[in-house]
């Protein structure tokens, strides 16, 4: 009884912790993910609501879905362009999580990601599955982490951020990193082809 006590409590010290760290987001700046990687390395967040919006924690059979805004991240046949990773990840990779909303808010959201930007436009959609994203490792460690960023607007929104593996003393850190960052393109279905959001959204999510 007092092991489930003396659990539970440091249970709810993590979540509060975690809770508070995300809190400080808009405070911490650009460098927000680096720091998560630092402060949180073992993913533990993940195991918690990180956003009073969340409508509950990521599980790993869950589909994100992601916008491309520019056919410069699309290969000649239909496929996503390994570099739109690259170019994304630092930040985070924005998502939403299938199973929390709908097209016409999907399309909605995506719509106003592009407007008023004459160099962007709504090309198409890709799907990524949640567990392949979180087995990927570097000798046993997590490379990266998913995490429930709901907002007030869109309580399906969600993010994809590395974690600092493999760490910074490592021989070669950013051929490896790369070459991990790579292997997200592994997680993305329908053998990595960039859909239209009508056609992900006629496939019914359990």
């Amino acid at each position: 009884m007092l092991f489930q006590i003396f659990w539970k409590r440091i249970i709810e010290a993590h979540r509060s912790e975690c809770y508070k760290f995300f809190e400080r987001r808009e405070e911490i700046g650009p460098d927000f993910w680096e720091e998560v990687g630092k402060n949180h390395s073992l993913c533990e967040c993940e195991n918690f609501s990180v956003s009073m919006f969340s409508p509950g924690q990521i599980k790993d059979d869950e589909i994100l879905v992601s916008v491309v805004t520019s056919k410069n991240y699309i290969t000649p046949d239909g496929k996503i362009e390994p570099t739109l990773i690259d170019q994304r990840i630092k930040n985070g990779i924005s998502t939403d999580r299938k199973l929390h909303t709908d097209l016409s808010s999907y399309d909605l959201r995506a719509k106003k990601l592009v407007e008023g930007n004459a160099n962007k436009s709504v090309c198409g959609s890709f799907e990524l599955l949640v567990s392949r994203i979180r087995e990927i490792d570097y000798e046993g460690a997590r490379a990266f982490a998913v995490y429930d960023t709901a907002l007030l607007e869109n309580p399906a929104h969600a993010e994809i951020a590395c974690t600092e593996i493999p760490p910074p003393e490592t021989p070669e850190r950013k051929k490896l990193r790369a070459k991990l960052r790579k292997r997200v393109l592994d997680s993305v279905l329908n053998d990595g082809r960039i859909l239209q959001s009508s056609e992900i959204f006629s496939t019914p999510v359990s």
